[in-house]
């Protein structure tokens, strides 16, 4: 368990390891996967500890879906990179570092094409239910 205190910081509110160096949160299920691909300059009996150690911990989610996300308005998560440049979609409250996986989830897509708009198309594009909207540091994606 000291190997596991000494690379990791358990987090039992939200469910999570934290990797003190990576500044990751982990579940058991990516522990092993977290050691051999980001530390493996550690002794091969030095990572089974570790991970040993982990999958001991009853509190430290299984996978990601039993992980208990904090609230939006709750304090930064210790030992986790603070993102600037987060957006936050106003329909599911989810904050991500590129719109791109917030269309994908949400099936949105712009109807626009490369090139001129044709005449008549300005009536189609105000009849879109997407918005965005700078506020702050995040940038929120409205659902009207």
């Amino acid at each position: 368990m000291d190997q596991f205190n000494t690379l990791f910081v358990h987090i039992s509110c939200y469910r999570v390891a934290v990797c003190k160096e990576c500044h990751v949160g982990i579940v058991k299920a990516n522990i092993a996967r977290h050691l051999d691909t980001r530390h493996a300059n550690l002794t091969r009996s030095t990572l089974q500890e570790i991970a040993r150690a982990a999958r001991a911990i009853e509190e430290l989610a299984e996978g990601e879906d039993q992980v208990v996300y904090p609230g939006p308005d709750s304090e930064p998560v210790p030992h986790l990179t603070v993102w600037r440049d987060g957006l936050k979609c106003t329909r599911c409250g989810y904050i991500r570092r590129t719109i791109q996986d917030c269309r994908e989830q949400h099936g949105w897509a712009n109807p626009r094409k490369r090139g001129r708009m044709a005449k008549g198309y300005r009536a189609e594009v105000s009849r879109l239910n997407l918005r965005w909207k700078l506020k702050g540091i995040l940038l929120y994606i409205h659902e009207a």
